[in-house]
């Protein structure tokens, strides 16, 4: 359907607005549904339950949510001044669409909805190659749950939803349900009492790896399926809603004698009705887990005769331990846990497997991406993690270089190593072999995010949220691509699904705190920092990131003393405070610019040292392609303000260019409709570098009115010519009393100093 309405046309079809010239206009998707629920009843009061249920679909937010999504809206069309020619708000009541629109369905579908998310943010196809469906094997290789039948077992759903040719079910091909979307819950041990959940969890990870290979099926991924092991606080339909799916399979296992018994059942999660169920028995010797596991494989695919998988796409065993394999499996399960605790015994196990069988590839992928958790989550420093992980890509290599485990973990190093178009090119050799893996689509997307191609980026996080939504890694990464595209509520509104769902990560938490900031919430931002510092107090990134929290609110002896162990991280705040000598020694003691990264030109910019900076600037923005092709995100504004003083300072030719880059970021937002921090400083920024001292002003008076605190401004050496203004002075008297304010809210929750 096509909607035509003053100057623009909303086509549900493409779900895109144009513009009169036919231009594209640049809306997020979620103020694109609320346009199309307010042109489908033009004249009609759009209640705020309405709108919450079909915008948010039901997801309770905050009042400033709708509001940012109006306001954003009405930007867009033009329609900022009051009376509003076009979208008119009914005082607690809803919205109103009140100009004329014609309805044109001539050159669309006739359905008048939208289309789904996942058509929306699927990547282009030059972003990933889509594999051939028949050469489509799994991304793990089979653990034991293939010994209870799992291939059987995907093989009746798959013809229960009419995936195969065969009739198989008394169901006709025409009442048969399509486009299943299922999630595999971990099967239950009934008795509970041999200790072997983590058989359960292998069970449902084999048979989610076999149905993600078919073609039709959206399978929800382990680790957001596995947070609903306990369903005693929870329905069947509220599980599904929460993982996105219309389908749930779930299942129990029990040893009885020298057999395994596994059931398993299909249901219906809206009716909550079982649709299919099954039992298998097998003959069960541990020591013979992967003898056993090929003749039930070969059992199954002689049974079907191929026609579904045929042996070459069945991954093999890469061991002939069944105890190394046994091993591999708990480390996996312990990993999904993603507690300090969990990942160090993860570890343990993964080694304890490599003891056991040296020529075992699966052990040291895995280590790869458990020594970076350890990193993150269990407070390992960066230097033995990153050690640790490459000696375990290195023996991978050796072992086998083609498998694709081996393959993303060597991608992940590649992109931490600055190489990110090779990096790139192997996420994409390795998504053609495993297209639904969200981790890989994950980590290509914060690969693309190095070299600047932020839309990508995004497409490919929403995607790997579709098929694992509860993902800590996934969610971090897509609030940070919905902030930097400008979808502020978004960006916040997952942060805190995030925090809800994996409240024991702290990078989790320090990612709705640094959302928080943006937004201005400063108390609940410090309330955070304040615990994450306490049990972390040896994470430099976090520890720096609460240091300049403070350092807006003024606090300059606790920013200093959050950093005070952390030699880099103290730079930048004894830069940002205007310390020379301590910065000189720092680099006198850092003479390799590498050593410091990106930052050193930032530590020269504050110093005011313009001419030094250059370089090092200039590195950077080439790295990033910054005056070409690339976006520049809203999150990198602040950042790149210093970049275009110094440029300017110089006058280097790429000044302008940088310039208009970050214009063109700004370019829907004014002091009125901007939402985040970052918005404000920039707008400010980018007029004092255009010589629009009193704009800037505008800007951050704009932002004082919002909330924020940014007493750090005055030692900044892009904002210096403002200080001796009556105005700048006037709005710093005022910014100073709200600092004060908030320091004395949150001196009551005091943030503990690194040991």
């Amino acid at each position: 359907m096509k909607y035509a309405f003053d100057k623009f046309v909303l086509d549900t079809e493409r779900f895109e607005l144009t513009d009169e010239s036919g231009e594209l206009v640049d809306l997020q998707p979620r103020s694109l549904e609320l346009l199309a629920l307010l042109l489908r009843n033009p004249g009609a009061l759009v209640d705020k339950e309405t709108t919450q249920q079909e915008i948010w679909g039901g997801l309770h937010t905050s009042p400033d949510a709708m509001r940012t999504q109006v306001r954003k809206l009405r930007a867009a069309l033009g329609d900022t001044q009051e009376p509003h020619r076009l979208i008119e708000t009914v005082r607690g009541k809803g919205l109103r669409f009140v100009g004329a629109v014609t309805a044109d369905s001539g050159m669309a579908a006739a359905s008048t909805e939208e289309e789904p998310e996942e058509a929306q943010s699927a990547p282009s196809d030059d972003l990933i190659a889509s594999p051939p469906a028949e050469t489509n094997p799994s991304r793990r290789q089979p653990a034991f749950m293939a010994v209870l039948g799992a291939l059987a077992v995907a093989i009746m759903i798959v013809a229960w939803f009419g995936v195969t040719s065969r009739e198989n079910t008394a169901q006709s091909a025409q009442s048969r349900p399509f486009d299943a979307a299922i999630a595999v819950l971990p099967f239950r041990e009934v008795g509970g009492q041999s200790n072997q959940a983590y058989l359960g969890e292998g069970v449902a990870d084999e048979l989610s790896n076999v149905l993600a290979r078919i073609n039709g099926f959206k399978v929800s991924s382990s680790s957001s399926a596995f947070r609903f092991s306990d369903m005693s606080n929870t329905t069947i339909a509220e599980t599904a809603e929460t993982l996105g799916v219309t389908h749930v399979i779930e299942g129990s296992f029990a040893r009885v004698g020298p057999s395994l018994k596994v059931t398993v059942n299909l249901i219906d999660a809206a009716a909550d009705d079982r649709i299919w169920t099954a039992t298998y028995d097998r003959p069960y010797n541990t020591a013979n887990v992967v003898r056993l596991q090929e003749q039930i494989v070969s059992e199954v695919v002689s049974e079907m005769a191929g026609e579904l998988v045929t042996p070459s796409q069945l991954p093999r065993a890469k061991t002939q331990s069944s105890r190394a394999l046994d091993l591999y499996y708990r480390a996996k399960s312990s990993l999904r846990a993603q507690t300090s605790g969990s990942i160090t015994q993860a570890i343990e196990y993964l080694k304890k497997a490599i003891e056991i069988d040296p020529n075992y590839v699966d052990p040291y992928s895995l280590l790869v991406l458990a020594y970076e958790d350890a990193y993150y989550v269990a407070g390992l420093s960066w230097e033995e993690a990153n050690a640790a992980r490459r000696e375990a890509l290195a023996k991978a290599l050796e072992l086998a270089p083609k498998d694709n485990d081996v393959l993303i973990a060597n991608a992940i190093i590649t992109t931490d190593d600055g190489d990110s178009r090779e990096a790139i090119a192997m996420f994409q050799r390795a998504l053609a072999v495993d297209p639904n893996n969200a981790y890989t689509l994950s980590a290509l997307a914060f690969a693309y995010t190095q070299i600047g191609r932020r839309k990508e980026a995004l497409n490919l996080y929403r995607r790997a949220r579709d098929i694992d939504p509860l993902n800590p890694a996934v969610l971090h990464g897509l609030t940070i691509e919905e902030f930097s595209r400008g979808n502020t509520q978004d960006a916040l509104d997952v942060a805190r699904v995030n925090a809800r769902w994996n409240s024991e990560n702290p990078a989790v938490q320090e990612n709705l705190a640094w959302m928080l900031l943006k937004t201005g919430e400063y108390t609940e931002a410090h309330a955070l920092f304040a615990t994450v510092l306490r049990d972390f107090p040896k994470n430099d990134a976090f520890a720096l990131e609460a240091a300049k929290f403070y350092l807006r609110l003024g606090s300059e002896e606790k920013a200093r003393s959050l950093v005070a162990t952390a030699p880099n991280a103290k730079a930048q705040i004894d830069a940002m405070l205007g310390d020379r000598a301590a910065v000189e020694r720092f680099l006198a003691d850092n003479p390799d610019p590498d050593t410091v990264g990106n930052e050193t030109g930032i530590l020269h910019f504050y110093l005011r040292d313009f001419d030094t900076a250059l370089p090092f600037m200039k590195r950077t923005i080439e790295e990033l392609e910054l005056t070409g092709s690339a976006d520049m995100a809203i999150n990198e504004l602040v950042w790149f303000l210093a970049h275009a003083h110094v440029l300017c300072e110089v006058a280097d030719p790429d000044c302008d260019a940088l310039l208009e880059k970050m214009e063109k970021s700004l370019f829907a937002y004014t002091p009125q409709t901007a939402d985040s921090y970052d918005v404000f400083v920039a707008g400010a920024g980018t007029q004092m570098l255009r010589g629009n001292d009193g704009a800037a002003i505008d800007w951050l008076e704009a932002a004082l009115e919002d909330g924020h605190t940014f007493v750090h401004l005055n030692r900044n050496p892009l904002f210096e010519p403002l200080l001796k203004t009556d105005r700048y002075k006037a709005l710093m008297s005022k910014m100073e009393a709200k600092a004060t304010k908030y320091r004395a809210l949150i001196k009551e929750q005091p943030v503990p100093l690194p040991s």
